[in-house]
């Protein structure tokens, strides 16, 4: 099971993970493994892009290729250098 914190100011969600390993013999081995993830938002992983020299060709919101909107779980983006737009 996991436990989660996320805090709005460093978007940043701190989970901590609890795992049970189960074996044959009987024996049950407890470990916990902490994590952070940084949350980065549509807007500001564009602008990194941007910042970094790429553009934004298409955007898709999962491996379907479907439209990448608010609701979408993935971000899924093609970009390209600045060096290779067509002129």
């Amino acid at each position: 099971y996991d436990t989660e914190r996320y805090d709005p100011v460093r978007q940043v969600d701190d989970s901590i993970y609890q795992y049970e390993l189960h074996r044959a013999d009987g024996q049950v081995e407890r470990f916990s493994r902490d994590l952070a993830w940084q949350m980065t938002f549509p807007n500001e992983l564009e602008l990194m892009m941007e910042e970094a020299g790429l553009r934004v060709t298409e955007r898709y919101g999962d491996y379907e290729r479907s439209p990448f909107d608010r609701r979408s779980f993935l971000y899924l983006w093609v970009a390209e250098g600045a060096n290779d737009r067509a002129s």
